[in-house]
């Protein structure tokens, strides 16, 4: 049931499915799979957030519409104070590095190459807009398989230095396993979830529903 070809989802970008379905996998977002994916991670970063004491909330488009008012975007995570009164904005990615820009590429990428290319673009998208309005912006993104990016691994040490200044009676390396492997874990379960919920469609209409 699943048909070789032009996907009829809405995603930006190439929408061809291949023999191995890696467009569903890595791109469609037909069903609200990597939606749902996307918005666990987001939540645990808050989460992460708050076990350092500072505020941090979803879904703020304020700043965004400071620059643009009729913008819809969001961005996904804020932290209202974070240094010296400023808040950060980070806007969360997942790129998988299966997908067709790699894919066809002549020559194997550099291990942590689909991210680094993920924040460069975030950066270019939102960078210099929230600098001229005096804010902090900071993209977090991590590969489909659980790789983080250069520029992401350094926002995840600077937020688990903050939560082990709270929480000292525990050690450094403690906090940095206990917040990686719950941001993980929130980005494979929700994709495991996923393909199972595939799956249960395709057993209905194998069944006639």
């Amino acid at each position: 049931y699943i048909a070789v070809g032009e996907c009829k989802c809405n995603t930006v970008g190439s929408k061809y499915v291949d023999s191995s379905v890696i467009h569903l996998l890595s791109q469609c977002c037909a069903g609200g799979e990597r939606t749902i994916t996307h918005n666990a991670v987001c939540d645990e970063l808050v989460h992460m957030a708050r076990a350092a004491n500072l505020s941090a909330r979803r879904e703020d488009r304020q700043i965004i519409l400071e620059n643009n008012p009729h913008s819809k975007q969001r961005m996904d995570v804020i932290i209202d104070n974070f240094e010296d009164g400023a808040s950060l904005s980070i806007d969360f990615s997942i790129i998988d590095c299966r997908n067709e820009q790699y894919a066809k590429n002549w020559r194997a990428i550099l291990p942590g190459q689909a991210a680094k290319d993920r924040e460069q673009y975030k950066i270019q998208k939102y960078g210099p807009t929230y600098a001229d309005l005096g804010y902090v912006f900071k993209p977090f993104v991590i590969e489909s398989f659980g790789r983080f990016g250069d520029r992401t691994a350094k926002l995840f040490d600077e937020l688990v230095t903050r939560v082990h200044a709270a929480k000292d009676y525990l050690p450094l390396a403690y906090h940095k396993q206990f917040w990686k492997a719950r941001i993980l874990m929130a980005l494979h379960r929700n994709a495991a979830l996923g393909v199972k919920k595939r799956m249960s469609n395709v057993l209905r209409r194998r069944k006639g529903l």
